[in-house]
């Protein structure tokens, strides 16, 4: 009878334990580090609260530190490979999800935390590409430039930059020279002419004819204190300063 009731003790505190194991073991934090085979199941005053007992104390089961390990890792695998799914159709939200996730159940894996970085980045890439087609310039400045964190040698990402940022400071140059805004349209003139290389006739014909108007302003309209301004706010903004600019 009592070799029964043993055998039943046991069958009762293993299933207990094994529910504790399978439960939220992804949920909310739980603390697996020393699980309890004490009285409280109905195991009578055994307060024994190791994992051996008996002729077993020789070849003890693994510890819950080493389960929560290993279906932790088992997790991080899985969403791993959900992530590299997402990443072959351009997914990014669906790959940083997966990969954050796997990243989180297995912190030390070095593989996750690049994936994850790299699809950071791309998403940033992607998205500049798209504004970049729309034409906004600076929305796709800013993406890439959050791009180029993430891969800071990239020279694509760094040309797309200075590609985005001429284009930006040619259309802004027609802009003020439509409106007839002289000092605003001289200094973008000067930008592309000085900073960006392009010496084309168009260009010097037209930084030469607003930075005359710039000249002839009344002294109470401050021409060229105006201009110099905002060429100083303008380099401030801009990706890349030639250093011939100014000679």
């Amino acid at each position: 009878m009592k070799k029964l009731f043993a055998f039943l003790f046991t069958l009762l505190s293993f299933k207990l334990l094994q529910a504790q194991l399978s439960g939220n073991l992804f949920g909310t934090p739980y603390n697996f580090s020393k699980p309890s085979i004490s009285g409280k199941g109905g195991g009578g005053s055994n307060s024994n609260d190791s994992w051996s007992s008996g002729n077993t104390s020789s070849t003890p089961a693994p510890t819950s530190s080493e389960t929560i390990t290993e279906a932790y890792e088992d997790k991080a695998r899985k969403d791993y490979n959900k992530g590299v799914e997402a990443w072959k159709k351009r997914d990014w939200n669906s790959a940083i999800k997966f990969f954050n996730r796997a990243t989180i159940y297995d912190e030390k894996n070095p593989a996750y935390k690049k994936a994850l970085k790299d699809a950071k980045g791309y998403k940033q890439w992607d998205e500049g590409v798209e504004q970049a087609k729309g034409k906004s310039w600076e929305k796709a400045i800013e993406h890439y430039k959050k791009a180029l964190e993430l891969f800071p040698d990239d020279t694509v990402l760094k040309n797309n930059i200075i590609g985005c940022s001429y284009n930006q400071t040619s259309e802004l140059a027609e802009k003020f020279y439509t409106k007839g805004n002289w000092i605003n349209a001289a200094v973008y003139y000067q930008v592309l002419w000085k900073n960006f290389g392009n010496n084309s006739m168009l260009v010097q014909e037209r930084y030469t004819e607003c930075y005359t108007k710039v000249s002839s302003m009344k002294k109470s309209e401050q021409g060229y204190a105006n201009f110099n301004a905002k060429v100083s706010e303008v380099k401030r903004k801009l990706p890349f300063v030639n250093s011939d600019w100014g000679l």
